[in-house]
């Protein structure tokens, strides 16, 4: 099918299976291109896409979040071009959704005036709706699209094919815009809609499925052909949208925006009083399950519509299916309408809860990866960089993790500033004047370990700080800071939680004694933070200390800053001077992370896969590596004493092996209480374990599958994925975004060795 869309600038649309390669090579020969990619269409595709890839002047990854479609993108496109001496000759391809077609169309309408562009909308909503149409926009100033233009793309392709890996819950919010078309202006699609059974059985029947996009296509064409720059008729292709800008932006993209349009045409067609439209309309809705949980919309939000003129906003309603009528509204009168609907949907329609549930198949990994960057090591030697006396370099930062980044946002508090290069792998750390007067409000995230790290450091540099975080940090406990720093004055904003936090007072040098099953990171704060005092300090450990290696690893890191801290052979005193000053050497590696690593690790122990980690194991003294040689020597006994983070994991291991872990009663103080997760996702998997006398003791067994809570812990996710790959079923996660908190590229690499995780 090839489509000539007729208005002020001509161009073809051309809809097919497989065709997106030849039909690029055959527009981009002997021009100079350049090609801007959905992050996650590069994943998928970039091995099919190569010849294409290989042949681009210069390629930008970008990421399809509304976050992204902003100015600093824009920046980025045209610095590309720019950098590269695009000319009004070359050509840019946007290969992506909405939002890439959207931030591309606009940066090749105002560099240099305009140079030609190639949309390839790769998701089911951009190839029904933003592919025709030549609007393109950014997001500024709170709301949606209003920067934006007319521009039209020099040619546009359709390929089906890259529909097979859109998630359920993404293939579903553009099924809501196909439906859309149909309810405006062909009921044949809707009458196909209803014949067939659900979301499932049409992903099933490509047939169905390309002659519903073709209609849909149809429908758009008709109205952008009659009126191009939208003065009139075309306004109607906004039904259900002055409600789902509203939604979409006030729910901060926990509704995608097909799901808003989805709520937005049942209120609309709820405002034109028909009861039977309205039924078949939530009928049609409902049979796809395309309607999720309603938010609070911002009614405020509506004022930026660009449908409004002054206080009047011109809502599209649909009496009869086919028929769509355009009612102005004052602002007032459409917050009161909204008010009354919303109850009555609250009521009567069987609205589903947006829970983001993940669903992971029994899947073969077969592939290369890289190893992020060590968080302990990234954590101590930016706090270590912040405090020195010139800026430094951190090397090896392949990926940035959510903590890492907390732990950089941070460090301002201290006058410090951080510039992350994804390009060289690096983080620049630049020290600076610390203003007395202010008193810094930190927010920690879901950081434990960058609060426990810095805390000391923040109040002895600052002597007042406020402290924040968010989901469990508020509730674990900090009683060994408030128990230890006696001159300091803690007021709990929120008690009984810890966070938010006043600190007010002075950490002073003197002898500090510690019981050595207190956590080893407010040990490694205590080490950073007594070497800038005016004394000399002490600390005792009046039992063993526990996790040891990450003690050793913060001394290391000290030593590297040329920091003296003196310690007894068997580490428990350790006498610190003071008055040193912290001196950059200017640059450091970081290595990898022996943590991350043991989850594909384990993964690769199960004979099934064939994964290959780079860089290869090296020598480290990082304790987390004690997960390899359990893998190598088949050991089947783990002390958990000095390496607490490798119990959720090490549990997946021994559930194929059998094996004992102890001293297990340390894990139910960590971003979950790990130890109940633990047990709760094993007897999901119907894995034989027994919990008691602070030892944990599991059986061989067959893994199967079920539904699981993460609790939203990253360790936990990323072991319970890992065990999908090998279960007799399928595993459905609550929640998949905790992984990226110490391992930012987790569900990309599981992806690139072949895994997929369908979002419902």
């Amino acid at each position: 099918m090839e489509i000539t869309i007729k208005q002020t600038q001509q161009y073809p649309l051309t809809i097919g299976s497989n065709i997106a390669l030849d039909q690029l090579l055959v527009l981009t020969a002997d021009k100079t291109y350049f090609i801007a990619i959905d992050k996650r269409v590069h994943h998928f595709y970039a091995e099919k896409l190569s010849p294409l890839l290989l042949g681009a002047a210069d390629t930008l990854i970008i990421e399809s979040e509304e976050y992204y479609k902003n100015q600093e993108t824009i920046d980025a496109i045209h610095t590309m071009l720019n950098t590269n001496r695009a000319t009004r000759s070359s050509l840019i391809l946007a290969i992506g959704g909405g939002i890439v077609g959207d931030i591309v169309g606009f940066a090749a309408g105002t560099y240099m005036r305009g140079i030609p562009f190639i949309q390839v909308p790769t998701t089911l909503l951009s190839q029904v709706d933003s592919s025709i149409g030549s609007k393109v926009a950014i997001n500024a100033f709170g709301a949606k699209n209003n920067i934006g233009m007319f521009y039209s793309p020099s040619a546009v392709i359709i390929d089906l094919a890259f529909l097979e890996t859109l998630t359920t819950r993404i293939f579903k919010e553009g099924l809501v815009e196909l439906m859309k078309h149909g309810f405006i202006a062909d009921v044949s699609i809707i009458e196909l809609l209803e014949k067939n059974l659900n979301t499932q059985a049409l992903r099933m029947n490509p047939l169905l499925l390309e002659k519903l996009i073709r209609q849909s296509l149809e429908v758009k064409k008709s109205f952008v052909e009659q009126d191009f720059f939208d003065t009139g008729l075309r306004h109607m292709l906004n039904f259900g949208h002055t409600f789902a800008h509203a939604l979409e932006m006030s729910s901060k993209t926990k509704l995608y925006h097909g799901e808003c349009v989805a709520i937005g045409m049942l209120v609309s067609t709820q405002l034109s009083g028909d009861t039977m439209t309205f039924q078949r309309v939530k009928k049609v809705l409902e049979q796809y399950d395309c309607l999720r949980q309603l938010e609070d919309a911002d009614l405020t939000k509506m004022i930026h519509d660009k449908k409004r003129t002054d206080t009047i906003i011109n809502e599209i309603t649909l009496p009869v299916i086919g028929m769509p009528s355009i009612v102005p509204y004052t602002l007032a009168d459409l917050s009161a309408q909204f008010e009354i609907i919303y109850a009555q949907l609250q009521a009567d329609v069987s609205i589903h809860i947006c829970t983001q549930q993940f669903v992971f198949e029994p899947v073969t990994l077969k592939g290369t990866i890289t190893n992020p960057p060590s968080k302990s090591y990234a954590h101590r030697y930016l706090i270590a960089a912040a405090l020195a006396n010139t800026p430094t370099i951190l090397t090896g930062i392949t990926e940035r993790s959510d903590d890492i980044a907390i732990t950089e946002q941070a460090l301002g508090a201290l006058g410090c500033s951080t510039l992350y290069d994804p390009a060289t792998s690096t983080i620049t750390i630049t020290p600076g004047a610390i203003d007395p007067r202010s008193i810094p409000s930190v927010h920690m995230g879901e950081s434990g370990t960058s609060l426990r790290l810095l805390l000391p450091v923040l109040i002895a540099v600052k002597q007042k700080v406020h402290i924040t975080g968010e989901h469990n940090l508020p509730a674990r406990p900090l009683d060994t800071f408030f128990t230890n720093f006696t001159e300091v004055t803690f007021t709990k904003d929120a008690a009984p939680f810890n966070l938010p936090l006043q600190c007010e007072g002075q950490i002073v040098a003197r002898t500090y004694e510690i019981p050595g099953n207190i956590s080893s990171q407010f040990i490694s704060g205590l080490l950073f933070t007594l070497p800038l005092l005016d004394k000399p300090s002490k600390i005792i450990m009046t039992s063993v200390l526990q996790s040891l290696p990450y003690v050793q690893m913060t001394l290391e890191v000290l030593a590297d800053f040329g920091i003296i801290i003196e310690h007894t052979s068997d580490f428990s005193i350790f006498t610190i001077p003071g008055l040193q000053t912290y001196r950059s050497q200017g640059s450091y590696a970081i290595e990898t992370d022996y943590s991350a690593r043991g989850f594909f690790a384990v993964a690769q122990s199960f004979g099934k896969h064939k994964i290959e980690i780079l860089p290869p194991v090296g020598k480290t003294t990082q304790g987390d590596a004690l997960v390899l040689s359990c893998i190598a020597n088949k050991t089947h006994h783990v002390n958990l004493m000095d390496i607490p983070d490798t119990a959720p994991i090490l549990s997946i291991l021994f559930s194929q092996s059998g094996g004992v872990m102890e001293h297990t009663d340390r894990l139910k103080y960590k971003e979950s209480d790990r130890l109940a997760a633990i047990s709760d996702f094993l007897t999901t998997m119907e894995i034989s374990h027994t919990c008691s006398n602070d030892i944990l003791n599991i059986e061989k067994g067959i893994i199967h599958g079920g539904v699981f809570d993460t609790y939203k812990d990253h360790r936990i996710t990323m072991s319970l994925i890992i065990a999908s790959t090998i279960a007799q079923s399928s595993f459905t996660l609550n929640e998949v975004k905790s992984s990226t908190k110490s391992y930012k590229n987790f569900i990309a690499d599981y992806e690139k060795l072949g895994g997929f995780v369908d979002e419902k």
